[in-house]
């Protein structure tokens, strides 16, 4: 879907001078959000290298190389290739109790599908995303081929 033309002009304009560019130092400044930061969020960013999409969105995958090696690490554990779409973090609750949500968008046998994680735990909550389209890929695969021996 394209973006609004002033998201493209805002992309085009800043892709040059972030993308590729490593995040040295993180600072968070505002502590009356509704929402917190999520707590890591300084460390899983600092030393990263930032990619940004054609839709002008932060790559989040290639920001956290911690979640991309995991997304590469359960493929190869589960033989279910699914293309990343699109990947957003974002905190639920506030202190101690706050819970990362990670909610994903990936084409999988030529079909987006959407999953959705909830942890303590961002790296956690991005696999059990991660692992809710992968069930839901590997039980229609599953049924598609149980309906052909049942039809054969």
């Amino acid at each position: 879907m394209p973006e609004l033309p002033e998201v493209e002009t805002v992309r085009r304009g800043l892709e040059p001078w972030l993308a590729g560019a490593r995040i040295e130092k993180v600072t968070l400044n505002r502590k009356d959000l509704r929402f917190p930061f999520p707590r890591g969020l300084k460390s899983a960013l600092e030393g990263k290298t930032i990619g940004i999409l054609e839709n002008g969105k932060l790559n989040a995958a290639e920001m956290l190389h911690e979640v991309a090696a995991l997304f590469e690490a359960m493929t190869r554990a589960t033989g279910v290739p699914m293309q990343l779409e699109s990947y957003q973090v974002h905190s639920i609750g506030i202190g101690a109790d706050a819970r990362g949500e990670a909610n994903l968008s990936v084409r999988c046998d030529g079909v987006e599908h959407a999953g959705l994680g909830t942890s303590r735990d961002i790296i956690e909550a991005s696999a059990l995303a991660w692992l809710d389209v992968a069930n839901r890929v590997i039980r229609q695969r599953e049924a598609a081929s149980t309906s052909l021996a049942a039809t054969a």
